[in-house]
């Protein structure tokens, strides 16, 4: 068996300022400068693989922590947190036969939201945040 420890650093706050340009009949352009207010993320994840003659088997879990505060989240980019459980079963025969099957379930967090746009406030979250992943691959050598 083997364990995986996983901790990793991302540059989020570098696409913080977007810049929108729209341009329009009559050569009028409109130039809108958003901040987005992201932060600098981390993450943490553990893994283990187990081999047992030709198949290998997989599983981990990790977390990420939210690009934005609840108070600066947005309705069109409604990062948070994320919690993810994955598995996987790799065989490869001796003929040459190799596949992969593989599954994923990620908790984006509840998104809350409060935000007041032109005088009016929009105040929630999302009930059902959260993605399952299924892949495989199936190769064959001769």
């Amino acid at each position: 068996m083997t364990i995986f420890l996983q901790a990793d650093w991302e540059d989020w706050s570098a696409f913080s300022q977007n810049t929108f340009e729209i341009s329009g009949s009559g050569g009028i352009t409109t130039v809108a400068n958003l901040d987005r207010d992201f932060k600098d993320t981390w993450r943490a994840g553990v893994g283990m693989a187990y081999q047992s003659g030709e198949r290998v088997y997989l599983l981990g879990a990790s977390y990420d922590s939210s690009p934005v505060s609840d108070s600066d989240r947005t309705f069109d980019l409604p990062f948070d947190e994320q919690f993810r459980i994955a598995g996987a079963i790799i065989h490869e025969s001796e003929q040459g036969l190799k596949y992969a099957l593989s599954a994923s379930f990620v908790y984006f967090g509840e998104g809350k939201i409060d935000q007041t746009s032109q005088g009016v406030r929009a105040k929630g979250e999302f009930d059902d945040n959260w993605g399952v992943f299924l892949g495989g691959t199936l190769r064959y050598e001769f």
